[in-house]
């Protein structure tokens, strides 16, 4: 037998699943060695049983170090020619990793299921306003007190999964009724926390692998509990000062930031550059349904349908391909450059949804990253602070053309809880570890025991505000 196959060193699970008669033609699930690459590895004497592994790290934590996969040059076997991944590989892995030095066909492959993960997160977006879009405007409305705003910002938002959406309709009755502006800041500190639900539905794309979804979910959730802790923090502060003051504080600066940049013009418009390239088809696939049917109700449920088949798919094929790119030097670029450090992640995450103008887009666009150990909770936290600051940027530049105090009044509450946030928790290092134990925790409970992650995500963005929003009105 002369090929390369005879240098290849055999971890134990596929000696052993392998080593038998009867496995002709036959290739690990994981990790695509075959029976062929067995019988080679036996012949030289080569059977491996991966001791080492985690000394070169070349496997995640949380795998077994006889994992399946063959190993790089290992200085405990003889140094032997390898390839050089220890991680496991989806059936669409092994295809992109047979496809040898083509990284430019691996790019495209990448790209292309990135744009079907963009195009799925706006789709149910658009597919939940149309179911939702009325019922929201309604709900808004019908604020009674600020509590009560703040959990219908929080389900509102939760519903058609944009928080943009949900200020406009705040910005719009605001400007129609100013009295109305002591319910809407508890409703934009709502509507921040409903955005990143997206997120933990993106992850849930990663629940069929136990340890990437422990990853994704603790990713996913951090965003959660960083936004809980803010508005733990300053919805109190902002209700005592009014009850104090006659005006929250947030008020209070945002009103007087409003005044001066008011008058200054200036302001701007900017178009997403992720909505350009999704939108066409988006429209063009949302019509197509409306032919069929035109009830929003039937567009809305069967975009979201086809969003999160979509959502699941281009997720699958991202994950795998990362893997592929992992046993290069794409992880090393990504933890060296990109988050080299929490300035660089924060910028990243700032600037990335200052351009994207969407924060769901950006946050959910690191899960399958964080599904595959590319980065850490804490390169994640920051992210996540810099996208919730980012978000802000384009709604004050957009309320600063209309000129209208109301919308910019908003706007700057919107900015200012998210800056205010970040000062007060980032720099608190109890604080922060706790959130990030939290989030681990969380993360661990939810891949050991599924039914918590729906009883987690139900309660919190819909059981518990239809709960408190149905007694006030009782009560009332």
């Amino acid at each position: 037998m002369n090929d390369d196959r005879a240098d290849f060193k055999v971890c134990h699970n596929c000696y052993e699943r392998f080593a038998g008669k009867g496995h002709e033609g036959e290739h690990c699930p994981n990790c695509g060695v075959s029976q062929r690459d067995v019988a080679a590895a036996d012949t030289q004497g080569n059977r491996y049983y991966g001791e080492s592994h985690l000394k070169h790290g070349m496997i995640p934590k949380g795998i077994p170090s006889n994992s399946c996969g063959k190993e790089a040059e290992d200085r405990n076997h003889g140094g032997m020619k390898n390839i050089k991944d220890g991680r496991r590989f989806s059936k669409a892995g092994r295809f992109l990793r047979r496809l040898g030095s083509m990284k430019s066909v691996r790019a495209v492959v990448l790209a292309l299921s990135v744009y079907a993960f963009l195009f799925s997160i706006d789709l149910m977006g658009s597919g939940f306003k149309a179911m939702g879009g009325s019922f929201t405007e309604g709900l808004i409305r019908g604020t009674s007190d600020p509590l009560t705003g703040f959990f219908i910002g929080l389900i509102a938002t939760a519903i058609i999964q944009s928080s943009s959406a949900t200020t406009s309709i705040v910005v719009g009755l605001v400007a129609a009724n100013p009295g109305f502006m002591g319910n809407a800041i508890p409703i934009v500190m709502g509507a921040n926390l409903g955005t990143s639900i997206t997120a933990l539905l993106v992850s849930l794309g990663h629940i069929t692998r136990k340890d990437e979804f422990r990853r994704a979910f603790s990713g996913a959730v951090v965003h959660d509990f960083f936004k809980m802790s803010a508005v733990l923090i300053l919805l109190p502060a902002e209700l005592l000062a009014r009850a104090f003051f006659g005006i929250g504080y947030l008020q209070w600066i945002a009103s007087r930031m409003a005044a001066v940049f008011a008058g200054s013009g200036g302001g701007s418009t900017f178009s997403s550059p992720v909505k350009a390239i999704v939108e066409p088809l988006r429209n063009e696939l949302m019509n197509g349904i409306a032919r069929i049917n035109s009830g929003s109700l039937f567009v809305g449920l069967c975009s979201i349908i086809l969003a999160l088949a979509i959502l699941f798919w281009a997720l699958k094929l991202i994950t795998s391909t990362m893997r592929v790119f992992t046993a290069g030097k794409a992880d090393n670029f990504v933890s060296k450059y990109l988050f080299k450090n929490g300035i660089s992640a924060f910028l990243l995450g700032l600037l990335l949804t200052a351009v994207v103008q969407s924060s769901s887009v950006t946050t959910s666009l690191i899960i399958p990253f964080a599904g595959a150990g590319l980065l850490s909770l804490q390169q994640i936290f920051t992210y996540t602070i810099g996208a919730a600051i980012g978000t802000t940027l384009t709604a004050f530049l957009a309320s600063m053309a209309t000129g209208s105090i109301p919308a910019l009044t908003v706007a700057l509450v919107h900015m200012m809880f998210n800056i205010t946030a970040t000062v007060v928790i980032y720099p608190i290092k109890p604080l922060r570890k706790k959130i990030l134990q939290l989030s681990e925790w969380l993360g661990r409970v939810a891949s050991e025991k599924k039914r918590y992650v729906a009883i987690f995500i139900l309660s919190t963005f819909f059981i518990i505000p239809i709960i408190y929003i149905l007694l006030s009105n009782l009560l009332r």
